[in-house]
């Protein structure tokens, strides 16, 4: 490449890195938000009953299994599949170039710093005024 087609190319780079850092972290927080959700709906923690307990039917006694599963399934998939895009995508972008790889690096650490603190405003209007609910104390 030609010095000015470098240097479009390491903006679109720079640019992909940004939309890629927005993606994985935005889906962290979204993933985060649901998996606070899936927890709220399951309920409050019940005490643990003896195996050997006749008062519980079979299916009581996995639905809490089934729901601690489905959270923690919706963490792991997530990660995975970001994890996966953010790689797929720098490998594809950089073609192995290790100037481009800081540069598309450099993109995904701001859009990391823009979510952070977009997040924590959020995060810090809540703590100031909590949504009232079946959770909220009293």
């Amino acid at each position: 490449m030609n010095g000015g087609a470098a240097v479009l190319w390491m903006g679109m780079v720079f640019l992909a890195g940004i939309g890629l850092g927005a993606v994985f972290f935005g889906g962290l927080w979204l993933t985060t938000r649901r998996f606070v959700q899936l927890s709220r709906e399951s309920g409050p923690p019940q005490p643990r009953r003896s195996h050997r307990s006749s008062e519980m039917s079979r299916e009581q006694q996995v639905s809490p299994l089934l729901s601690d599963l489905g959270g923690h399934l919706l963490v792991v998939l997530s990660f995975m599949a970001r994890t996966a895009l953010v790689v797929l995508g720098m490998f594809w972008l950089t073609r192995g170039d290790w100037r481009l790889v800081l540069v598309c690096l450099a993109g995904f650490l701001i859009a990391r710093t823009v979510i952070l603190r977009v997040v924590s405003n959020q995060v810090s209007r809540l703590s100031r005024n909590p949504p009232q609910g079946e959770w909220s104390k009293s």
